[in-house]
């Protein structure tokens, strides 16, 4: 850093959009992360006087950046309106008082006759309930996705593991299950459908959510999982795994996950997982967007864990591969089928043709007249409606 004036120093360092974390080292103590005090975090009560500090600063998108997965992380930064609320809420286990991050989303109503649905949110090891309030960005994620219809709102809980909140995973977790879950439902206006509620955690938090997998009873589950950036070790033969929805995910660079983890192997024996890699490493880069991503697109959406539908092509990538996910939903949805002789060709060259039938298909293929619009567009073809209908709606024009 290069000192201005007497005691304001600056220095300058490229920025991703969306919650960016930073800190300080004193005098070259690089054994304790202070917190800026013109920025402080918001820690919960239980969080230790020298926690480390996870300031958060958030950057808006420049389209000089130019990469849509960055552009959607401005769902991190902070709404102006339309923003839910987030405290943390004591409670006691035992003589022990413990608390909760507990986020009401926005318009939280506790009477509405449609009871919420409960997102179960577990960090990583030496942190707490506070990280995923804080620099983890969870309710300005929900805030953002909810307005813009992206996602349905719904109530975030994050717990701690610390001081046995959770219980031992001797007991399965037996805290969890008989004082915090019972807390959360007394409380809040909150489904009571296993269905309706899941349970995410990061790296250590990943290993503790895999063990709930493993251990619990079918009355006792989630009806999704997201271990993230913690290996896998989820047991196919797992009592209830047949109503868990999993969701693996971690970052490129990232030490507690591997692309290449071998998610199909218990898609194969009928659980309902799947895989996503994002940039990233072990870090708040990564977790941001994938609680982003399983909101958007994964959460509530039984579909979105389907069996592989790509497995009788053999040229498609493999599992965990970038495009392994976007040709299977594809073809799971009817949008593409391949190019015969058991190949899908994901290296091909897209025609106009293809093109138009792509989002012909998307939109359940309305009936059309066939007016011979375009004179090399014979009537009895595959894509003849296809195009009629693109023409009609100005999606192409010859």
């Amino acid at each position: 850093m290069t000192e201005v004036e007497d005691g304001l120093w600056y220095y300058e360092v490229p920025m991703a959009a969306g919650a960016n974390q930073y800190w300080f080292y004193v005098d070259g103590d690089t054994n304790y992360m202070v917190p800026d005090p013109a920025n402080a975090p918001i820690w919960s009560p239980n969080s230790p006087a020298n926690k480390n500090a996870y300031n958060a600063v958030y950057v808006p998108y420049h389209e000089k950046q130019d990469y849509a997965p960055m552009q959607a992380r401005v769902a991190e930064n902070p709404r102006a309106t339309e923003k839910g609320t987030w405290s943390y809420v004591p409670f006691q286990i035992g003589e022990d008082t413990h608390y909760i991050g507990v986020y009401l989303p926005y318009g939280y109503d506790a009477d509405r006759e449609e009871p919420y649905k409960t997102i179960y949110m577990q960090h990583g090891g030496g942190q707490d309930e506070s990280d995923w309030m804080g620099i983890g960005s969870v309710q300005n994620i929900m805030d953002n996705l909810a307005a813009e219809g992206r996602t349905e709102p719904a109530i975030i809980v994050t717990p701690t593991t610390n001081n046995n909140m959770l219980g031992s995973t001797r007991d399965g977790y037996a805290n969890l299950f008989n004082e915090i879950i019972p807390f959360v439902e007394a409380n809040y206006n909150v489904s009571t459908d296993p269905m309706d509620r899941a349970l995410c955690g990061l790296s250590m938090g990943s290993m503790n959510t895999q063990n709930i997998i493993n251990a619990n009873t079918e009355a006792e589950k989630f009806g999704y999982y997201g271990p993230w950036s913690g290996g896998m070790s989820v047991r196919a033969d797992a009592a209830g795994i047949e109503y868990a929805h999993i969701l693996f995910a971690g970052g490129y660079a990232d030490f507690g996950w591997s692309p290449n983890s071998n998610v199909q192997n218990l898609i194969d024996q009928g659980v309902k997982a799947t895989a996503i890699t994002v940039t990233g490493a072990h870090d708040f880069n990564t977790w941001c967007q994938m609680f982003r991503i399983y909101c958007e697109d994964y959460l509530w959406n039984p579909a979105a864990f389907h069996e592989c539908s790509t497995e009788s092509f053999t040229d498609v990538p493999a599992y965990g591969n970038w495009a392994h996910e976007g040709i299977d939903y594809a073809v799971a949805n009817g949008l593409m089928e391949g190019t015969g002789n058991n190949k899908f060709s994901p290296e091909g060259t897209l025609t106009r043709a293809q093109l138009v039938t792509i989002l012909y298909r998307v939109e359940d293929e309305p009936a059309v007249e066939l007016k011979g619009t375009f004179s090399d567009v014979a009537a009895d073809t595959w894509y003849s409606k296809a195009v009629e209908w693109a023409e009609a709606n100005g999606i192409v024009e010859g």
